[in-house]
């Protein structure tokens, strides 16, 4: 039982603000626990059982070491917007390890140059390189602005150079430091080989995404791998506004701690054995899994991009499910009160977006002031115009693709925004449009009653059809009843789900995701009867996916895939 809460608490510095709190058990123990708000935990709470149940088939033989197990932990959510975590102890973010690093060669520098030196974050690096990368090879400035006309030469360039910059051996460094003997060494690295393998290919099977440096923690001291945030899953990695072109992260850090051997030892034979478990127990997994994937309370419709904070997931989801006709009068309030409280949270971030859009906007328009009216002058003085900007007008154009940039940004956060506070305007229309309906309903039900009694005194009038007359629904809600709809999107997309797991277990689902080389193109065709890979074959082609140079350089930057 609880006894107490410890009156100190830790604000961890991310995005959401999460709160570390301690639970003080009746028996003296402490149990920390990450608070989370903003977010809805249902589907981490799913997973965590489904890696239970994983661990339940893996662990067949007591003699296996290290054990075939993923690392798991509690997951409690609160409601649809807050939640608990258990914290783990004694695990370390991957980002730490690289940031320590950075700090050394900072430190470098400052003796060497007696100044600070500012450490860039991972984007800011990768921009840096990608810019650098554009002017040598005259590619132009406003290329920057639109990911679609990246070549993908020069992000392969780009991602070799900081692989080049960044030591191989940070992560299997730190795993070598906190051993004390060779044998401690050698234990430690077979478990995070054996725990990589693991927690790699049920990812995989999974569709498990958004693996940045943050959400990979690792026991420096036994060598678990922990991974944490499965908000994006079952593919929605590949939908996201960057798509994710990896099965899982396998990056130069990883391959260098996983032992002498690397990717060609405990690694593979255990990805291979893990694969041919989980085909053997095949109908167990997908019962269990179909449980959880028509699950109400889980939005699995929704691809959010991964910068979108998903504070109202789930929400809409769950007023729908409780906000039938019996108890719409109850939900309808519930709805109104939440989305004052979301006005409020969001009003100060309304206001910044608006005076970000409004300076952006100000500053397009008085470059392309200045840009007219310098071309007015050429005109004026005789000069023609060509083709190519002089070097006059290019004093403007940096200047004008920053100035787009901005207000690119600006409109993106905008959008983002409107993504968080839709599902409760769709709530509320929702519940509006069931308390029409009943009120139609009885309208109905009094007329019939009253032509009975018409009837009754013998007067020869026809009873009016009795139809349900269904209102006019709100503008965007035309069509199908927004829950019959929603109903239908969510099966849909739990069958997808269900589907793509199910393919992925019996080996036919390995479609090789966006990949230019030649080595790694499988011709492909939708109506084609396709044999199913061995458990060999699918670990093989996983890995050489996840390691692929043209599948990493297509990844987000902030994803830090050259760590």
């Amino acid at each position: 039982m609880i006894e107490r809460i410890s009156k100190q608490s830790v604000v961890l510095p991310t995005k959401t603000r999460p709160k570390k709190i301690v639970f003080v058990g009746s028996d003296g123990v402490d149990y920390p626990f990450l608070f989370k708000g903003q977010e809805d935990l249902h589907l981490d709470e799913r997973i965590m059982q489904l890696l239970h149940i994983c661990n339940l088939m893996l662990a067949q033989k007591r003699s296996d070491w290290p054990p075939y197990s993923a690392r798991n932990y509690s997951v409690t959510p609160l409601g649809s917007r807050s939640g608990l975590i258990q914290w783990v102890e004694g695990a370390t973010p991957m980002f730490h390890v690289y940031r320590k690093w950075q700090l050394r060669q900072a430190s470098r520098k400052a003796t060497a140059q007696k100044g600070a030196t500012e450490i860039e974050r991972p984007s800011e690096l990768f921009f840096k390189r990608l810019k650098a990368a554009f002017d040598s090879n005259n590619i132009s400035p406003d290329a920057l602005a639109d990911r679609q006309k990246w070549p993908l030469s020069i992000l392969k360039s780009v991602l070799e150079d900081l692989i080049n910059e960044t030591p191989r051996d940070l992560l299997s460094r730190e795993l070598w430091l906190r051993a004390g003997s060779a044998y401690t060494w050698y234990r430690t690295t077979e478990q995070f080989a054996r725990s990589t393998a693991v927690m790699s290919m049920l990812g995989s099977v999974l569709g498990l995404g958004d693996r940045h440096l943050d959400n990979v923690l690792v026991n420096l001291e036994s060598g678990h791998i922990v991974h944490i945030d499965y908000n994006i899953c079952f593919d929605k990695g590949r939908s996201l506004r960057v798509p994710e072109t990896v099965p899982f992260r396998l990056t130069g850090n990883m391959v260098h701690a996983l032992g002498p051997t690397q990717i060609e030892g405990s690694f593979r034979l255990s990805c291979e054995h893990v694969l041919t478990k989980l085909r053997a127990g095949k109908e167990t997994l997908l019962t269990i899994l179909d449980a959880f994937v028509y699950d109400p309370l889980v939005d699995w419709a929704a691809a959010h991009d991964h910068l979108v904070s998903s504070a109202t997931v789930g929400v809409a989801t769950t007023l729908a499910v409780y906000g039938t006709d019996a108890r719409a009068e109850a939900a309808h309030p519930l709805a109104r009160a939440l989305f004052a409280v979301r006005i409020k949270e969001m009003h100060m971030a309304w206001l910044e977006n608006r005076e970000r859009l409004y300076n952006a906007l100000t500053r397009v328009t008085d470059i392309l002031e200045k840009m007219h009216k310098y071309r007015e002058g050429q005109h004026e003085f005789g000069v023609p115009l060509k083709g190519r900007i002089d070097g006059g007008e290019g004093a403007f154009e940096g200047e004008r693709v920053e100035a787009g940039r901005e207000l690119k940004q600006a409109i993106t956060l905008h959008h983002d925004m409107l993504h968080d506070i839709r599902p409760l305007l769709r709530s509320l229309a929702h519940l509006n449009y069931y308390a029409c309906r009943l009120i139609n309903r009885t309208f109905s039900y009094i007329r019939v009653y009253d032509e009975l009694l018409l009837l009754d005194k013998g007067e020869g009038t026809l009873l009016s059809p009795c139809a349900e007359s269904l209102p006019v629904p709100p503008p965007g809600f035309e069509g199908a009843t927004p829950h019959f709809k929603q109903q239908q999107e969510q099966n849909a997309q739990a069958k997808n789900v269900s589907r793509k797991v199910r393919q992925k277990l019996e080996g036919r689902d390995f479609v090789l995701m966006s990949s230019n080389d030649e080595e790694n193109t499988i011709p492909f065709d939708a109506n084609a009867v396709r044999k199913p890979m061995t458990p060999i074959e699918q670990a093989d082609a996983l890995i050489r996916e996840a390691t692929s140079l043209s599948n990493l350089a297509l990844m987000y930057e902030g994803w830090t895939a050259w760590v």
